[in-house]
């Protein structure tokens, strides 16, 4: 018996892959003919995913044992949280006051004694100050925090997004797409991928394409961890650099600082935690 279990809309849809040279109208009409009953509703969600996943190279087996997965589950709180802007509910404030803490300033320097030699070396080689490095990873997880990297199945976070939000399908899928190159490149199951309710992997909260454009495997075993600290201390600055960071330059360093994470409180937080250590 083939091993591999094909879900009915993989059936669907591995008879009419022609389609998708008719563009995305084709698909949302095929879509139509189904009768609004909960068993084909569920059919063509897993249709619109798995075309959407093929568009972006997935193999058909391969959506089919992710789609067959019981771990593949829809999270409501996903949405929830990702409605949440502080910036247009809280005062800075008392953004302010939640981030930069005397707790997160003494574990900063903490941990910049700790790994001096390591942030002192990225720094020499790449000209991006230790200091912003540290204080983006002191933010994003407080220094590498295992407890504070995210509770969410990744790949569920991604694919609550895709459900939720459909204007982001396009974007959404290629992230699911990345995040399953990831766990094929690390050897680590799809569903053991933590991250943030955003989809985002690691010590330093990389989306799974910014990992795939940007994370640097320094170490030359050819997987780029986005939880090895010293592969995301170079990511890290790698990242920065590609927004055209300099430190002496006030305008590049912030731009690229905003370009890690698009939030003017965000840059202005991680500016002052980078120059109290």
């Amino acid at each position: 018996m083939n091993k591999f279990k094909l879900t009915a809309a993989t059936l669907v849809f591995a008879s009419i892959t022609s389609c998708f040279s008719q563009g995305r109208n084709t698909i949302t009409n095929f879509e139509n003919i189904f009768p609004k009953v909960e068993s084909h509703i569920k059919i063509k969600k897993d249709f619109l995913l798995e075309s959407d996943l093929f568009k972006k190279g997935v193999s058909i087996l391969e959506m089919s044992r992710i789609i067959e997965d019981p771990r593949l589950k829809y999270t409501p709180r996903v949405k929830e949280l990702l409605n949440v802007n502080p910036e247009k509910s809280w005062t800075y404030k008392k953004y302010r006051s939640n981030l930069l803490t005397d707790t997160r300033i003494k574990l900063g320097r903490e941990f910049i004694d700790e790994n001096y030699s390591l942030l002192n070396k990225v720094q020499k080689e790449t000209g991006v100050s230790l200091y912003d490095i540290t204080a983006i990873l002191g933010i994003e997880t407080s220094y590498g925090n295992p407890k504070l990297m995210g509770n969410f199945i990744a790949f569920n976070a991604l694919y609550s997004r895709y459900i939720d939000f459909p204007k982001n399908r396009e974007w959404m899928a290629k992230e699911m797409k990345e995040l399953i190159n990831m766990s094929n490149e690390l050897g680590i199951d799809l569903f053991e991928i933590k991250g943030s309710f955003c989809g985002c992997v690691g010590i330093g909260q990389f989306l799974p394409t910014t990992w795939a454009r940007l994370f640097v495997d320094f170490n030359k075993d050819r997987k780029r961890d986005p939880f090895d600290l010293e592969e995301t201390l170079y990511s890290i600055a790698n990242h920065l650099l590609d927004s055209n960071y300099v430190y002496n330059d006030s305008k590049k360093r912030y731009n690229a600082l905003f370009a890690y994470n698009h939030s003017d409180w965000y840059v202005r937080v991680i500016l002052e935690l980078s120059d109290v250590y």
